[in-house]
């Protein structure tokens, strides 16, 4: 007879397995009602309700199964040298890897002509390209050649998507690698202020992420992280940067940072990829015609121009940098022309830790702003709309909202009652949804795994935090709102409805 604890695991596999067969029949369900000519799941297509809550279960199980089956220790080494992977998936999408490879269709590109367009060393390149597509990134089609797969795919002619990944190989894999130095230390580790993070130390700098990210360099240091200058002072001891830097500064015109372009890229493309279900997936039809939405720190407006197209009798004030809103025009006429010129949209340079200039909108909007900033500037932010809002204005936060694998209010899917998806969000689950099935960890564990990144990724530039419903509570009552309801969406990241304290919806 067996061990308990491997009855106990014989019973646990079982049970995920069958969870992992049912969603699965569940999801291919939901592809064969897909069009001819449509791919499940490419790009930024948004899956219906049923094969979103399926792919969440299914990634969930196959992390439990993983636990069930590994070796522990080769499991373990799997993970610490992760960021091996990851590292190759940096630099294959800075160096435009994807785009190249498409050129070659399904039969691919031969090592030699990719070692050729990018500059390295082809039995160098085989390796990473091997491991990438052992990982399932790229697939190997012949002893010597490469090509896309479903999801190398995505970076393809994407420069917000490509961007987006290449980013992380850049300040935040050498910030995150400060990370350890940074907890342990005894005034930075306990500090939640924006300039005591790994992120200062891995980069030399006293400046904040976001003011260090906008100021100039001397044009030699505008290269490439891949393609770097004979000097770096930016990646050297801060003593030395600075002595350098002021010395280049007297010879040298300066410039924007290369990071700046990428960043602001790599935003447009992550609100494409985790925000387009945010158009859907919340009522904006009930808000009434000539309702006006206020994109606070929204950048050149990216989710603005997708609320234009979907909604036509919304409006919109875009809030931003004015060095940010001067780059918007452009974008709004190439994606939404005649928005502006019609009135229907707004530019308007404003501080977000200023008191809004817009009084009685019906939606203050903010997607990943709160994110960037610990609990007290988070506050400071929120706080600066509450004078302006009308009785029945509203805040709507797109953020994460993590949850922990015990927990019994994990994330919930967005429900599937109505067929109609612009009143999906009408019918979602309430303010503590149910957790994930046993044995699954209840915030259905590897799904949740972008979110958890996510938060370390903002522990290590700014200090800050994705935070718990409880956190989010206490940040919004801080300012003087209430937290009316979590909205799950088909997206990692959910909506967070606020109205004024003392109000009733």
């Amino acid at each position: 007879m067996p061990h308990p604890e491997t009855s106990a695991r014989i019973s646990n596999l079982r049970k995920v397995v069958e969870l992992l067969a049912t969603n699965s029949e569940k999801l291919i369900a939901e592809w064969e009602k897909l069009p001819d000519d449509r791919y499940p799941h490419y790009g930024t297509d948004i899956p219906s309700h049923e094969a979103y809550n399926a792919g969440l279960v299914i990634k969930a199980a196959m992390g439990s199964i993983e636990e069930l089956t590994s070796k522990p220790t080769i499991r373990l080494l799997e993970v610490a040298w992760s960021h091996i992977n990851a590292r190759c998936l940096h630099m294959a999408a800075e160096l435009h890897v994807a785009d190249i490879l498409a050129e070659g269709g399904d039969e691919g590109v031969s090592i030699d002509t990719l070692s050729e367009k990018i500059g390295i060393e082809k039995h160098k390149l085989t390796r990473i390209m091997r491991a990438l597509a052992s990982d399932h990134i790229f697939r190997q089609v012949g002893p010597d050649s490469f090509a896309n797969n479903i999801i190398s795919q995505a970076m393809v002619d994407d420069e917000p998507v490509r961007s987006w990944v290449a980013l992380q190989g850049l300040s935040n894999f050498s910030a995150v690698d400060h990370l350890p130095a940074t907890l342990l230390d005894p005034v930075a580790g306990p500090s939640y202020e924006v300039t005591a993070t790994a992120f200062n130390r891995a980069v030399g700098t006293e400046l904040s992420f976001f003011d260090w990210l906008t100021g100039k360099v001397p044009a030699s240091e505008a290269t490439s992280y891949y393609r770097p200058a004979t000097q770096h002072p930016r990646y050297v001891a801060h003593a030395n940067g600075a002595a350098k830097a002021n010395q280049a500064e007297k010879d040298e015109e300066l410039v924007f940072r290369p990071e700046e372009a990428l960043f602001n890229a790599a935003m447009f493309g992550s609100g494409r990829v985790t925000g387009t279900s945010h158009v859907y997936d919340y009522p904006w039809g009930d808000l009434g015609r000539n309702a006006t939405v206020v994109d606070v720190g929204g950048g050149v407006g990216g989710f603005a121009m997708q609320l234009c197209a979907a909604y036509p009798s919304l409006r919109f004030i875009v809030q931003d940098q004015p060095a940010m809103i001067a780059g918007a025009p452009g974008v709004w006429q190439e994606t939404q022309p005649g928005a502006l010129a019609s009135g229907r949209a707004t530019l308007m340079a404003h501080d977000f830790f200023a008191p809004n200039p817009v009084k009685g909108a019906d939606v203050y909007w903010f997607r990943h702003v709160l994110h960037n900033w610990p609990d007290k500037d988070a506050t400071r932010i929120l706080s600066g709309i509450t004078p302006s809002m009308g009785p029945s204005s509203r805040v709507l936060l797109a953020e994460h909202v993590t949850f922990p694998p015990f927990s019994s209010s994990p994330p919930s899917p967005p429900s599937t009652t109505t067929t109609n998806p612009k009143a999906a969000a009408a019918t979602t689950a309430p303010h503590s949804p149910a957790p994930a099935p046993s044995p699954l960890l209840a915030n259905y564990g590897r799904a949740s795994t972008f979110s958890n990144q996510d938060d370390l990724l903002m522990l290590t530039l700014f200090n800050s935090i994705e935070r718990t419903p409880a956190e989010y509570q206490s940040v919004i009552e801080g300012a003087g709102l209430r937290l009316v309801k979590i909205w799950p969406c088909r997206s990692p990241v959910s909506i967070i409805e606020c109205r004024l304290a003392g109000v009733s919806d």
